[in-house]
C-alpha cells in the first residue's frame, strides 16, 4: 500500500492535508441546533474556511513541486496527460458518491435537472438540492482550477529562474491582488457571475503554485539561521494565526455586521490558512526522516503513531472529503439535543475511521483491477 512509505519520515505536505481533512469532518459533525448560531458555531465556521483555504493551498502547491521536478510537462500530450491523472484520480468515487447520494434523495424532493448537469460537469454550486450534495462544490472547485493549471505551470517556467527576492515579491503582490479582487467580489456579492467557488479560491490556488518555486530557497537560507531564530518566526506565526482566528473570530461575532462576517471569513480566514501554511512549509523540509525513534518505545509511540494516522488521513484527504457527508447522513450519529466532548469525538472517530478503511479498500480493489486486466491483456496478446 502508497501509505506504507511514510512509516519512517514526516510529509509535511500530507500531514497539513490531514489537518485540514479532520477539521472538514469536524465541522459537518452534527451539532446541537442552538450551537449553529452561537459563538461556537461560528467558531466550526471560520476553521472550516481556513481548512478549505489550505486544501486549495496545498494543492496548488504540489502541483507547482510536480511541475518543478519535471513530473508534469508543458506540452500539448503533457498538458492531455496531466488532466487525464486528475480525472482518473478524483472521477470515479466522485461519480460513485453521486450516485449514492442520488439514491438516498427522498421521492418528495424535487431534482432539478440542472443541478444533476453541474454535478456531473464539475460545476457544482452549494445550492445543488440533490440529498447532502452541497458540499461537493469544493471537488467541482478544485477541478476547475486543475484546468486552469497549466498556466500556473507556465508563469512557474518563466520565474523559476529568477532571484529568490523578485519571486517572493511576486508572491506577495499576488497575496495583496487576490485580497483586492474577492474585496470588490464580496461588495457585488449579488452578481452570481463574479461570485464564484473558483474566482474566490484561485489565488490561494496560484499562491500555493508560487511557494512551490521559492520554499526550498526560503528553507535553505532558513536552515542558517539560529535555531532561537526559527523558534520565534513559528511562534509569531501561530501568535498571529490565533489572534486573527479566535480573538477575531470572537469579536466580529460579537459585534460585526453581516458584511464583515463575510469579509473575515472569507478574506482573513484564508490569508490565515496562506500565512500558516506559507510558513510551516518554508520551516520544516516537506519530507524528513525521523532518525533513532527505535531507542525510546514511549518516544516512538508519541511520534509514529499521530504521524500515521495524520498521513493515512492526508493521503487519501480527497476520497475521505467524498466519503465524509454521505457517512453522516446514513448513519445518522446522534448528537442533539444534549451533545457531549466525548459523543462529538466519537462521531468524528467513527466516520474518520470508517471513510479511511472504505479509501484503503477502494485503493486495493482498483490496484487489483489494474493487475487483473494487464494479466487478460498480456494472456490475449500472447
Amino acid at each position: 500500500m502508497r501509505f506504507l512509505s511514510f512509516l519512517s519520515r514526516f510529509d509535511t505536505v500530507t500531514i497539513l492535508r490531514g489537518v485540514a481533512c479532520l477539521i472538514i469532518i469536524a465541522i459537518h459533525a452534527p451539532i446541537p441546533s442552538l450551537l449553529i448560531d452561537s459563538q461556537v458555531g461560528f467558531l466550526l465556521t471560520a476553521i472550516g474556511f481556513i481548512a478549505i483555504s489550505m486544501f486549495f493551498f496545498l494543492s496548488g502547491f504540489v502541483l507547482g513541486k510536480g511541475y518543478l521536478s519535471n513530473k508534469y510537462q508543458l506540452t500539448f500530450p503533457g498538458i492531455l496527460k496531466f488532466y487525464g491523472r486528475r480525472i482518473k484520480k478524483i472521477a470515479p468515487i466522485y461519480y460513485l458518491i453521486i450516485l449514492i447520494l442520488f439514491t438516498l434523495t427522498p421521492k418528495t424532493t424535487p431534482i432539478r435537472i440542472i443541478d444533476i448537469v453541474r454535478l456531473l460537469t464539475f460545476t457544482a454550486t452549494p445550492k445543488i438540492t440533490i440529498y447532502s450534495s452541497s458540499y461537493l462544490w469544493f471537488v467541482s472547485t478544485i477541478m476547475q482550477l486543475y484546468f486552469l493549471a497549466p498556466v500556473g505551470f507556465l508563469i512557474l517556467k518563466t520565474i523559476k529562474t529568477q532571484k529568490l527576492r523578485l519571486r517572493i515579491i511576486l508572491f506577495i503582490t499576488v497575496l495583496i491582488f487576490g485580497i483586492l479582487v474577492k474585496s470588490a467580489i464580496l461588495f457585488n456579492a449579488a452578481n452570481e457571475i463574479l461570485n464564484t467557488s473558483w474566482q474566490m479560491n484561485i489565488d490561494i490556488f496560484a499562491l500555493g503554485m508560487l511557494l512551490a518555486a521559492s520554499n526550498t530557497d526560503v528553507y535553505t537560507v532558513l536552515k542558517t539561521k539560529p535555531r532561537m531564530f526559527r523558534g520565534l518566526l513559528l511562534v509569531m506565526t501561530f501568535t498571529i494565526f490565533f489572534v486573527l482566528y479566535l480573538f477575531g473570530s470572537i469579536y466580529i461575532h460579537k459585534s460585526a455586521t453581516q458584511t464583515l462576517k463575510s469579509t473575515h471569513l472569507d478574506i482573513v480566514m484564508p490569508f490565515t490558512a496562506i500565512l500558516i501554511s506559507s510558513i510551516v512549509l518554508s520551516v520544516f523540509p516537506i519530507r524528513r526522516v525521523i532518525p533513532n525513534l527505535q531507542k525510546n518505545s514511549i518516544l516512538t509511540s508519541a511520534v509514529v503513531v499521530p504521524q500515521i494516522f495524520l498521513q493515512t488521513i492526508g493521503l487519501y484527504s480527497y476520497k475521505i472529503y467524498l466519503l465524509h457527508q454521505p457517512l453522516f447522513s446514513i448513519l445518522n450519529l446522534p448528537c442533539s439535543p444534549i451533545c457531549t466532548v466525548l459523543m462529538f469525538i466519537k462521531n468524528i472517530t467513527t466516520i474518520t475511521v470508517i471513510a479511511v478503511v472504505i479509501s484503503v479498500t477502494f485503493d486495493i480493489v482498483t490496484v487489483g483491477l489494474k493487475m487483473l486486466f494487464v494479466r487478460v491483456k498480456n494472456l490475449y496478446l500472447s
